[in-house]
């Protein structure tokens, strides 16, 4: 990469991170029997390693859509990342989990999208306007929050890093 497209990344991270906030959706984890996340594409792959750090603080996550996946119950947080709002996967898991009395996390880009509508919490990550292709800079902007509510998480429970490596995969 460039000097010039780091500089822009870097400026347009900090503009698109400006006020947000996760505070609301770390209450919600640790409130949570069990997280699940759902996501479209790079969304969805971010909030991959978002769960499996969460596995590492000790929490009990799943992935929509795989197959060792259980069914959602009351008691449990579906987390939901989507720019738009409306990409038809996130839409569904957020409806059938509102169906069956799960609270909905969202993070977005957009505050009046039907996913935003709906939910208990909405993360605000203002990725629009962006010189970035295609949505990179809610999926920045998204990690990067992420793993600081991750940093959060870990000094609020008390977590040491040893027992985060001790929960890492020892078969892989």
């Amino acid at each position: 990469m460039t000097q010039s497209g780091l500089a822009l990344v870097r400026a347009e991270l900090e503009r698109a991170l400006a006020g947000a906030s996760v505070d609301s959706l770390g209450d919600e984890i640790i409130a949570a029997r069990r997280v699940f996340v759902a996501g479209a594409g790079r969304s969805g792959a971010l909030l991959g390693a978002f769960a499996n750090r969460l596995v590492h603080l000790g929490f009990a996550v799943h992935r929509v859509g795989d197959i060792t996946t259980p069914a959602i119950a009351p008691g449990d947080l579906l987390v939901v990342a989507s720019n738009s709002g409306t990409t038809s996967g996130p839409l569904r898991a957020a409806q059938v989990a509102r169906d069956v009395g799960v609270r909905v996390a969202v993070i977005t880009g957009t505050l009046d999208s039907p996913l935003a509508e709906g939910a208990d919490v909405v993360v605000a990550v203002t990725a629009s306007p962006s010189r970035q292709p295609m949505g990179s800079l809610f999926e920045q902007a998204t990690f990067l929050l992420l793993e600081g509510l991750v940093l959060d998480l870990k000094s609020r429970r008390g977590i040491p890093e040893e027992t985060m490596r001790s929960i890492h995969a020892n078969i892989e």
